[in-house]
């Protein structure tokens, strides 16, 4: 649903000790305890999760979130969520709205319509009238297509029972009427059509009298889309100019005053709002994120309401003066937003969020890298972005965003969202990636580009990476590579021992208990060979430029 733990819940803690380590043991100096250096907080992800507003009802609102085909429908009052599972693998072109909460879907069999109340989740079938074709549902009214010079209304009851019919009159002589309707509320209907000299026509028919009434101005090369919210009808174009007029006018012939307002850079993204407008402007050259504004139908007081905002699938027109947006000032407040004529700003009706979760952490030479979970929204796979983050100011600051992770990445923990990095080869990080057979060990430079050489094993883990060196182990088959990762040659396979790397140097085993011997690379010459002082092979090692850790397996000795 686009939800997750509140904002700057994730955050990473880094503390160091400033240790120096006596010839002998020694009580512990409470100076020298580990203290915290830096608090790293969640990153705005690289990704944004997108929600797509398919209807805008009057107690709440129809929507997909990233790619997934499952309809929701979110209440405004309480910002509580219900899967439509009738609505699965319905095609957005299939779903016509109906005024209210209310949507209809043409039924398989051609000659009924599914009529959808989302607010209670009760569905009715209508079936259409004996004549004519089916025109459009809206309220509890059907309208058919006698021909293509006349129109009826049908009212219908809880059952789905045709219970009276009316023709539509007050159409210009001759006219012959489109298909079907462009838009319509339990109130009055957009119907378009030609008149008998060939003009296109666009006319509004006022349900309560079954009498429709030409659009001043509309013409179908005009509109892109039309709008009816309150006493408001407006046809937009795509230049981002919007006529509305008063529907109450327009039926009574007392007002046919047409107001018009342009807004550049909205395209046709145009939602009313009473005396005003609200709109979604495009990107500006650099930027992925649009901004919604608000202006008044005069044409005055242009008001960011929106600084970033979702730029498609997001401003939808709601009934009563209302839109919806999809938008914030950041990741954090990423929300739909609803708003109301009355409201100088909008209202968050529902958090749009993917989980975001650490991932994983490395620190050299005064970097701390960051891993965090994102969801790619285009097909809702978990993937990992990286983060740089320097403890002291630099005179070379590295950027902030570090690129993605693929989605093949290896798991430091198989079912768990986490991936094993490891900095030192060249300034980069280096992690494995599983793909058809084969693990890529692959490096990551600070501006995201990747550099990689490929090994045939999976189930593989990396050991350790340093200077232009790496160490895997591989899964099937259980064997060990050491690697440069520059010439991307492989240098020896064997059999998994424990191993680490400090620049050029490869501390490993002698196949002996209580050894670990020295050998540097690329041509494994042995350098030395120091004793454990226990009787066991070492089953890992760590190693830096001072010291070595080892362990026997997770019951036996470890120093």
């Amino acid at each position: 649903m686009g939800r997750s733990s509140a904002a700057g819940t994730l955050a990473t803690t880094l503390a160091v000790g400033l240790l120096a380590i006596p010839a002998t043991p020694a009580a512990a100096d409470p100076g020298t305890a580990p203290r915290e250096v830096a608090v790293i907080p969640e990153y705005e992800p690289t990704v944004r999760p997108t929600e797509k507003v398919v209807f805008a009802g009057t107690t709440g609102f129809l929507h997909q979130h990233n790619n997934q085909r499952s309809y929701l429908w979110t209440r405004y009052d309480t910002g509580n969520s219900v899967r439509v599972n009738e609505l699965f693998g319905v095609r957005l072109a299939d779903l016509r709205p109906a005024g209210g909460d209310t949507v209809t879907i043409e039924a398989s069999s051609g000659s009924s319509t599914h009529v959808v109340n989302l607010a209670d989740q009760s569905w009715e079938t209508w079936a259409w009238a004996a004549e004519g074709e089916p025109f459009g549902i809206y309220g509890r009214t059907m309208i058919s297509r006698v021909s293509d010079r006349q129109l009826a209304l049908h009212t219908v009851d809880a059952e789905g029972n045709i219970t009276g019919s009316r023709p539509v009159t007050g159409a210009p002589a001759g006219t012959r009427f489109a298909a079907e309707s462009r838009v319509g509320d339990a109130a009055s209907v957009v119907v378009p059509g030609t008149t008998s000299d060939g003009r296109n026509w666009y006319g509004l028919l006022d349900i309560a009298t079954a009498t429709v009434v030409p659009i001043p101005g509309a013409t179908a090369a005009s509109p892109t889309d039309f709008r009816l919210s309150g006493d408001a009808v407006a046809w937009v174009t795509s230049t981002g100019t919007a006529h509305v007029l008063s529907r109450a006018g327009l039926t009574s012939g007392s007002d046919t005053t047409e107001r018009v307002v342009t807004v550049a850079g909205a395209r046709n993204r145009l939602a009313v709002l009473g005396d005003r407008v609200v709109a979604t402007l495009d990107p500006v050259p650099g930027k992925t994120d649009g901004s919604v504004i608000t202006v008044s139908l005069d044409g005055s007081g242009q008001t960011t309401v929106l600084p970033r905002a979702q730029p498609a699938d997001s401003l939808l027109q709601g009934p009563d003066g209302t839109a919806l947006a999809v938008g914030g000032t950041n990741y954090r407040d990423w929300a739909v937003q609803r708003f109301t004529a009355t409201g100088a700003a909008p209202a968050p009706v529902m958090s749009v969020r993917d989980p975001v979760e650490n991932a994983g952490l490395t620190y050299r030479r005064g970097v701390v890298r960051h891993v965090q979970t994102q969801v790619f929204p285009s097909t809702s796979e978990t993937q990992y972005a990286v983060f740089n983050h320097a403890l002291a100011p630099d005179a070379y600051p590295l950027a902030q965003q570090g690129g993605e992770l693929s989605v093949y990445s290896v798991r430091c923990t198989p079912a768990v969202a986490c991936v094993r990095t490891v900095d030192g080869v060249e300034g980069k990080t280096t992690f494995l990636m599983e793909v058809n057979g084969q693990t890529s060990i692959t490096r990551k430079g600070d501006g995201g580009g990747n550099f990689s050489m490929w090994l045939p094993t999976t189930g593989a883990r990396l050991v350790d990476a340093m200077d232009r060196y790496a160490v895997v182990d591989g899964g099937a088959p259980a064997t060990q590579y050491v690697v440069d990762l520059v010439q991307t040659e492989t240098l020896r396979t064997g059999p998994i021992t424990a191993a680490a790397l400090w620049f050029d140097t490869l501390w490993t085993t002698t196949g002996g208990n209580g050894q670990l011997r020295q050998v540097r690379l690329p041509g494994f010459q042995t350098m030395r060979t120091v004793s454990i002082g226990a009787a066991c092979v070492p089953t890992e090692v760590q190693a830096n430029v001072r010291w070595l850790w080892w362990t026997c397996g997770p019951n036996g000795p470890t120093g």
